[in-house]
């Protein structure tokens, strides 16, 4: 039988690697094929075992990564690896402790100290030296984002005219959601401008005043993940649009494998990421 590009199937004699896609046929009569529990297989077409599936919809599917297939690892493992450094999930008092506590501890001061209402009185004062002075606080209540990133945007924050730029566009992008990626573009050329362009800083407030949708983005952890998942983020250094969007997408796919552990939000996703991260680094 031959197997086409893109069509669903299964090894009958593996039925717990689960459905799987053929990538291609590279050559030599040898198939490529992602399976969703067990990741990137080969088959030679004379020996092959495989049978055609109804297509099966799976967001996996249409983002997969094979560049680093031998890190691959099934969502029920990565469940298990979590549970055995935190064994009562996101609701244990030791996972509360480590890893929840000072990120809502920061959430909040960010809700106070940015909510939509006094931060446009805010800037209907031109008080764009609290504004930037509110934020810094913000910064360096975690340590999410490096030392040196901090120093980099606090250093890049001192002129009246960097201020400015900066409170009106971090407005725009926390308050304006249905033009986020013509926000979030102007917001990374004011970051760049004041050679403060980390993905850590440009994702940083989204996740703590919108923690249920957004994730904060570290890049080595980001792609730990994301290469053990097999999810293709199409990381790049530079700040941009799809790769940003293409990790949120990431991270609500995450959160909807791994529903058994109940996560609350992008916070519990962003701690369970890390977790992973840690035991495979």
């Amino acid at each position: 039988m031959i197997l086409k590009k893109d069509i669903c199937v299964k090894n009958p004699l593996k039925e717990e690697w689960g459905a799987g896609k053929v990538l291609e046929n590279t050559g030599n009569n040898i198939y490529e094929v992602f399976f969703l529990n067990c990741g990137l297989k080969k088959f030679n077409r004379k020996q092959n075992p495989l049978v055609e599936i109804d297509e099966i919809t799976n967001e996996l599917f249409e983002n997969i990564n094979t560049e680093n297939s031998e890190k691959f690892i099934p969502n029920s493992n990565l469940i298990k690896y979590f549970l055995e450094n935190y064994e009562d999930g996101f609701s244990g008092e030791d996972y509360v402790q480590k890893k929840r506590n000072y990120k809502i501890k920061a959430k909040d001061l960010a809700i106070d100290l940015l909510n939509k209402e006094e931060y446009e009185e805010l800037l209907k004062n031109d008080n764009y030296e609290e504004i930037v002075k509110r934020a810094l606080k913000i910064i360096n209540t975690t340590t999410l984002i490096l030392p040196n990133e901090k120093l980099a945007i606090k250093n890049g924050l001192e002129s009246d005219e960097s201020k400015e730029e900066f409170s009106k566009l971090l407005f725009n992008l926390l308050y304006d959601e249905e033009n986020e990626k013509l926000h979030f573009n102007k917001f990374c050329a004011v970051l760049e401008s004041i050679n403060a362009n980390k993905w850590t800083i440009v994702s940083y407030f989204q996740f703590l005043i919108h923690s249920n949708n957004h994730m904060f983005i570290k890049p080595t952890t980001i792609q730990s993940i994301t290469d053990i998942v097999g999810y293709d983020i199409k990381y790049k250094l530079k700040l941009n649009w799809n790769t940003y969007n293409r990790v949120q997408k990431f991270a609500k796919y995450l959160k909807n494998n791994i529903t058994e552990l109940e996560p609350k939000d992008m916070i519990d996703v962003q701690s369970f990421i890390c977790c992973i991260s840690e035991k495979n680094s």
